[in-house]
């Protein structure tokens, strides 16, 4: 594998880990075995985490690094959420947990 989860990740319904390739500009969704299964290009330079919404959990939002302590000059899709559609696949529904 030639490239490794970095930031913020969510699992899919079909058992996939979706991971933000913070350093890259991507998203890649890895099988339940490790292997690399897709590899995304995206708009923001610096991806951050991922989680699936909607009414069906088929859109994968995706936010990017609004600042890290480091100059982020003249980038545009820095602190920006995007909606990423069209995967052909869905997220998990959460959980509900009470607390006493």
């Amino acid at each position: 594998m030639w490239a490794r989860p970095r930031d913020g990740a969510t699992i899919d319904s079909e058992g996939f880990l979706w991971s933000a390739l913070v350093h890259r500009a991507a998203i890649a969704r890895f099988a339940p075995d490790g292997t690399l299964d897709r590899l995304i290009d995206v708009p923001p330079k610096h991806p951050t985490s991922l989680a699936f919404g909607g009414p069906k959990l088929d859109t994968l939002y995706l936010t990017s690094l609004s600042d890290s302590g480091r100059l982020l000059d003249g980038d545009e899709s820095a602190g920006g959420l995007y909606a990423i559609e069209g995967l052909g696949v869905a997220g998990l529904a959460g959980h509900r947990v009470t607390l006493p």
